[in-house]
């Protein structure tokens, strides 16, 4: 699938975020609906409400059900992103692979994707039984969706420096790789560097493009592409 640009939306905001009013208004087509976490056990949910998991009922989840498949009708697309700044990501609730990948399969099939996405950021980061162990539930999705002929697309999403990933945010990678995920693409979070302070990193690092930012520490990974 190409997501090309694919911003986020935060759908356990209210009101629900209307993506077919956003395409509309902007001319985007791909989203990152966000966050799904753990509602305190080893279940996804939007926002780690437990009444806004994908498979309840009630006005609130019908209506981001609704606005995912109504702009997946009209052509668009949607990942998901796991975790975020605030919450717990289902990993560290999870107490084995199998319980995990069977935690993410559900969202998957539930919104029919062929891209998730994880934002690890914080304590969640240092954690390292939690990435490996979705490292393991990572391969096992992806194994699946090559069986069935198709892709399963997957990217982190980590804090940077002006000198790259931080030490935590690699450490993400390499768990993941260790546990036999594969790692697609990396987003940086480019809103560390708004305004001068972006301005002042890219003259400190010399940066005029975006080919610029592929730092060498993400090259060794297999698969990995690097972008901001």
């Amino acid at each position: 699938a190409n997501f090309k640009v694919a911003p986020y939306a935060d759908l356990s905001n209210w009101p629900t975020p209307d993506l077919m009013a956003a395409k509309a208004a902007t001319g985007i087509t791909s989203y990152t609906a966000a966050f799904i976490t753990s509602p305190g056990d080893c279940s996804p949910a939007w926002g780690g409400y437990a009444s806004l998991s994908p498979s309840s009922t009630g006005s609130q989840i019908d209506a981001m059900n609704k606005t995912i498949s109504d702009l997946q009708a009209a052509g668009g697309q949607v990942a998901v992103s796991f975790g975020g700044a605030a919450g717990t990501e289902v990993a560290a609730k999870c107490s084995s692979a199998a319980s995990l990948k069977a935690a993410y399969k559900s969202v998957i099939d539930r919104y029919n994707l062929t891209r998730i996405d994880f934002d690890i950021e914080g304590a969640a980061q240092s954690d390292h039984a939690s990435n490996v162990r979705r490292g393991q539930a990572i391969a096992g999705l992806q194994a699946d969706a090559a069986a069935a002929g198709k892709t399963l697309t997957v990217t982190f999403t980590l804090p940077v420096l002006p000198s790259g990933l931080t030490a935590d945010g690699l450490g993400v990678l390499q768990d993941t790789v260790s546990g036999g995920g594969r790692v697609d693409l990396v987003n940086v979070m480019a809103m560390d560097y708004g305004g001068p302070l972006q301005a002042w990193a890219r003259a400190l690092g010399g940066w005029t493009s975006a080919k610029d930012y592929w730092f060498p520490e993400i090259r060794s990974l297999p698969g990995a592409i690097f972008v901001i």
